[in-house]
């Protein structure tokens, strides 16, 4: 099993050059946030993914890969989310 640590620390490097910040809380509710490479301001945030199913690399790079698809998508969108602050909640 990997560790919290590890964990927080290859999700936030699978994200270089954009800065992103991975917290894992007690109950393994994991929460990422990655912000603007221009401005440092917070850009998105996912939160409540279960981290204790991210136990395997393919786990992981299937969850990194997702996020960056959704990412991408925030980004081809700009007129859909005035307003929302970039909050995104992940289930």
């Amino acid at each position: 099993m990997i560790s919290s640590q590890e964990l927080t620390h290859i999700v936030e490097m699978a994200f270089l050059p954009k800065r992103c910040a991975c917290t894992i809380d007690p109950t393994g509710s994991m929460t990422i946030q990655i912000f603007n490479q221009n401005t440092d301001k917070e850009e998105l945030t996912f939160a409540g993914i279960d981290a204790t199913t991210l136990t395997a690399g393919r786990a992981i790079a299937n969850l990194v890969l997702g996020l960056r698809e959704e990412i991408r998508l925030w980004h081809l969108q700009p007129e859909q989310r005035q307003g929302d602050g970039g909050k995104r909640l992940r289930n």
